[in-house]
């Protein structure tokens, strides 16, 4: 987990992935630095959501429609 390099407290998951797909630094709520995203927990955060739905949508899907595929998985993402 992402943690503000100030004062050590970690940040919410909901925010560090805002803060990835917005390409925008992160404001600690304890302390109000902001932390800059860097290229590797970039990489991390597209491994841990992109990832997942290609495994379930390639090979776990028990739907062979495509669309029923998508929007299983994208509830599945949000759980």
């Amino acid at each position: 987990m992402l943690k503000c390099t100030h004062c050590n407290a970690s940040f919410k998951w909901s925010k560090t992935l805002k803060g990835n797909w917005m390409f925008s630094t992160i404001q600690c709520n304890k302390c109000g630095k902001k932390s800059k995203i860097t290229y590797f927990s970039r990489l991390i955060i597209v491994a841990l959501t992109v990832v997942p739905l290609l495994i379930f949508g390639l090979f776990l899907s028990p739907f062979e429609n495509v669309l029923i595929t998508i929007i299983v998985a994208i509830l599945v993402a949000h759980c």
